[in-house]
C-alpha cells in the first residue's frame, strides 16, 4: 500500500510503498480512501503536538 511517512521533526512527509497492517488481536484493518492533515498532524509533524510518535510515522488522523 501506500502512505505519507514523516521521517524526522519538521521533515516533509515522503510518499512510500509500505507493508499493509496485519492486525493483532482484537484489532481491525480499515479501508481508506481518503485522509485529511489536520491542525494536530501539522503540529505533530512539527514535533509540537502533545504525543510523539516514533519515526518513520503515517500522520492522518482524520479519514474516510
Amino acid at each position: 500500500m501506500r502512505a505519507w511517512l514523516v521521517d524526522k521533526i519538521d521533515g516533509l512527509p515522503r510518499l512510500a510503498d509500505v507493508a499493509a497492517p496485519i492486525p493483532a488481536e482484537g484489532e481491525v484493518v480499515v479501508r481508506v480512501e481518503a485522509v485529511g492533515l489536520n491542525f494536530a498532524d501539522m503540529l505533530s509533524i512539527q514535533g509540537k503536538y502533545q504525543v510523539r510518535l516514533p519515526y518513520p510515522y503515517v500522520p492522518g488522523m482524520e479519514f474516510a
